[in-house]
């Protein structure tokens, strides 16, 4: 006889660090994706283009940027495109920032994140 398993039976920490994202290389780009700056830092004070590679990411990823040390009360900023190339790289058009160091943000659909520190200059 076979034996149902519900959701209540997986063991949801192994299930939701399958499918965590993560971030192995962001390359700053330009506005089409075809031509690697060359630079490790993002332009700032204009719209940045970043190609984010790595594993796990799926349709309808969210991207976020946060200078680091800037009050808990100020957002993420949402980056205004994100297109979904392949589980391992996004196509990512970011707001303007400061400059300074921030944290990056991916979230996957499965409500799971990814964290990588990145410089606008």
């Amino acid at each position: 006889m076979a034996t149902l398993l519900t959701i209540n039976d997986l063991n949801q920490s192994a299930f939701t660090s399958a499918i965590k994202p993560q971030i192995t290389n962001i390359t700053p780009t330009n506005f089409v994706f075809n031509n690697p700056t060359g630079f490790s830092t993002i332009s700032a004070n204009t719209p940045g283009y970043i190609i984010i590679t790595g594993s796990n990411f799926t349709t309808n990823t969210q991207v976020f940027t946060k200078l680091i040390g800037t009050s808990v009360s100020t957002q993420a900023k949402l980056a205004t495109s994100i297109a979904f190339i392949s589980s391992i790289q996004l196509n990512v058009s970011l707001q303007a920032s400061a400059a300074g160091n921030a944290l990056l943000y991916v979230v996957n659909s499965y409500g799971t994140l990814g964290i990588k520190q990145i410089t606008f200059a």
